[in-house]
């Protein structure tokens, strides 16, 4: 009986070692088959990953339309996105910290693509700001409202300009850090034998050309577009500083916008000069041609309009002293003492005119001396070999501004004879009046 009962748990024990030995085996069967089913969805994940990833690294630098390249990079990072979402939720307890490495790196690759979509979006907004000034500058800048809209919108540019090149920057620094991670990742992805392609490092050089080509041809849009457009503008205000030589034409109400439009035109040229020197790249040869251009322009500018306001004073005092000798001279009825206070005025206006009509002919031969020196620049720069020899316009314009000089200089013989003339005459009453009133 006792055998029997010996051989029954013995029989008991074989089958629970079984049982157990079964149990082991379908366990670790069971987590052979997770691991497997893991690897599996990781490696399709990858496929797809690494499929958006290659297309947005394909991507050049400058493309034709901006919105839909925007568009692929939004839709690659709505993708990855969801792809870390369902990485999450599956099978969490799989290799928690590969996974945890590679929801870094899916996330990191997101912060790549946003960066090279920084760049379009950079570039897109930059290419419409630079249309829009060019169409507003082929309107012709020709008033004080348009020159200050001009030196606005024109103010933005280079700021755009800087903000592309960071893009650029940040996107070549960024693509080093996850070309870093990749790395790291590849190593440990081999030690648990999962399929892994490195497309960071396959596309590296040509991602680092794309940056070097999106700054040089940034650096040819500068000179192309932007300093022609910048130079072509201020050709225009020029130009008409140069137009104005109908003296007749200068009335108050002109005289005040033309006088605002040449100070604005200065204001705006001081902004070229400045980028020339900082912004600009340009040869040596070519920024010092084209500063001297400018330099000259703005000393062309400050001396035609002090010789119009002294112009200006000459004719107002002149005016005056017209009236002031009808006054004395005409009226019927004699009134010595406002006859006395015209007088006192007037003599010395004349004598303020006599002095200021030297000063006048000084600005004059000044500004044909300026204006000869900034026709040979003109002439030099008019060389093909410079890209700006479109530049001239001093040609154009330099009979009508020599004759403006003779006129002036001519007139003020006159002007010099009437008033020495005028003065003798109110010299004469002024004495003959204070003998009347001393009477």
């Amino acid at each position: 009986m006792a055998g029997k009962y010996l051989k029954t748990l013995k029989i008991i024990s074989v089958i629970c070692v079984m049982i157990t030995f079964l149990f082991i085996i379908s366990a670790s069967l069971y987590r052979y088959y997770e691991v497997l089913l893991f690897k599996k969805y990781i490696e399709d994940l990858l496929k797809k990953d690494f499929a958006s990833i290659e297309m947005i690294l394909k991507l050049k630098g400058s493309v034709d339309d901006y919105e839909e390249t925007i568009n692929i990079c939004d839709r690659a990072i709505q993708e990855r996105t969801e792809l870390c979402a369902g990485l999450r939720g599956f099978n969490i307890n799989i290799y928690p910290d590969l996974r945890e490495k590679l929801l870094n790196f899916i996330n990191s690759e997101n912060e790549l693509v946003q960066a090279k979509k920084t760049i379009y979006l950079k570039e897109k907004y930059f290419f419409i700001k630079l249309a829009g000034l060019e169409k507003f500058t082929a309107n012709k800048v020709n008033s004080p409202e348009k020159i200050e809209r001009y030196i606005s919108f024109n103010r933005e540019i280079p700021d755009l300009i800087l903000e592309i090149g960071k893009s650029v920057d940040d996107y070549g620094n960024i693509y080093e850090k996850v070309l870093s991670e990749e790395n790291d990742l590849e190593k440990d992805m081999k030690k648990v034998s999962i399929n892994f392609s490195s497309v960071l490092k396959v596309y590296h050089l040509s991602n680092k050309e794309m940056t070097e080509d999106i700054n040089k041809y940034v650096e040819t849009i500068k000179i192309d577009r932007l300093l022609k457009n910048e130079l072509t503008a201020d050709t225009v205000f020029i130009e008409i500083l140069l137009e104005l030589t109908d003296l007749d034409s200068i009335g108050k109400p002109y005289r005040e916008k033309f006088f605002k439009f040449s100070d604005l035109s200065i204001d705006s040229r001081n902004i070229l000069i400045d980028r020339l020197n900082n912004f600009y790249p340009l040869s040596d040869i070519l920024r010092e041609k084209l500063l001297m251009l400018l330099k000259l322009r703005n000393e062309l500018s400050l001396s035609k309009r002090e010789l119009l306001e002294t112009y200006v004073l000459l004719s107002d005092n002149m005016e005056f002293c017209s009236t002031g000798i009808d006054m004395i001279t005409s009226s019927d009825t004699y009134d010595f003492s406002l006859q006395s206070v015209y007088i006192n005025k007037t003599i010395p206006l004349c004598r303020q005119t006599l002095a200021t009509i030297p000063v006048l002919n000084d600005r004059c031969d000044e500004y044909l001396m300026k204006y000869d020196e900034l026709l040979n620049v003109e002439i030099e720069l008019s060389n093909p070999s410079f890209k700006f020899n479109t530049l001239t316009v001093m040609k154009k314009y330099e009979e009508k501004n020599k004759k403006l000089i003779y006129s002036l200089k001519e007139g003020m013989k006159k002007v010099r004879f009437n008033n020495e003339t005028l003065l003798d005459k109110l010299l004469e009453f002024q004495r003959l009046l204070q003998g009347i009133l001393y009477y």
